[in-house]
């Protein structure tokens, strides 16, 4: 799959949406300037605005400025207005064919589990402790002695 540059798919865009010359005003014939880069009319894809332009932005990027809409960076456009191009980009960032993901089980490091005497031998310990408080709290406040 071929890798597309912002370039390529601003040329693209352009030469789709591109006004026909016989649909603009005699000024708007005239080579257009945008940020001191070259723009061109373009018909907008949302509205269907002659008036529309597209070129290089304010902040460097390529965008479609409408009069009536508002300004569309690029990535935008090619997501909302460009599908199938939108199709080809995303499948050409990536370099091998879908595959649908599988379920991996991570170990995670834990304590061995005890044994069955390991665990009755806590219990019978507990339940010393708790009978030695119950019998003579005030001989001895300290349980583990």
């Amino acid at each position: 799959m071929p890798k597309y540059t912002d370039q390529e798919l601003f040329e693209e865009l352009k030469n789709r949406w591109k006004t026909p010359i016989d649909r603009l005003t005699a000024s708007q014939q005239k080579p257009q300037q945008m940020n001191n880069h070259p723009a061109w009319y373009v018909t907008c894809p949302k509205c269907q605005k002659v008036g529309s332009r597209m070129g290089i932005g304010d902040k460097g990027g390529y965008v479609l400025l409408c009069p009536n809409c508002k300004c569309y960076p690029l990535g935008q456009l090619i997501k909302e207005f460009a599908p199938d191009l939108y199709f080809e980009v995303t499948r050409a960032t990536t370099d091998r064919p879908y595959e649908k993901p599988t379920k991996t089980k991570t170990s995670h490091p834990h304590r061995p589990r005890r044994s069955a005497e390991e665990r009755e031998e806590l219990k019978r310990q507990a339940r010393e402790v708790r009978r030695r408080l119950m019998i003579s709290p005030t001989e001895s406040n300290n349980p583990f002695s």
